[in-house]
């Protein structure tokens, strides 16, 4: 299965993306920010709404993982918008 996966650096996803991998898995990387550019990364902007839709081909899953930090401050509405726009509204990409 082809599976692509944003927040592939983070916590959680650091400990998936392997285990997909050794699982016989594709895996994709969705990367914000990136110097490098491997053949697994495909580059994203959620906050921009841009992403190479082609590059999507043939994923089967997402795995979306990326997002504001929850724990980084105090919940106001104006946090809370934070949140939710950066784990929903860019998963509509």
């Amino acid at each position: 299965m082809r599976v692509a996966v944003s927040g592939a650096s983070g916590f959680i996803g650091s400990a998936l993306v392997p285990a997909l991998r050794e699982d016989g898995h594709d895996v994709v990387r969705l990367v914000r920010r990136s110097t490098v550019h491997d053949s697994d990364i495909i580059p994203w902007d959620p906050a921009a709404g841009k992403i190479e839709a082609s590059a999507l081909a043939g994923v089967d899953t997402l795995i979306h993982l990326s997002g504001e930090n929850i724990a980084a401050g105090r919940w106001n509405k104006r946090r809370m918008r934070r949140i939710y726009d950066s784990r929903v509204k860019s998963s509509e990409l």
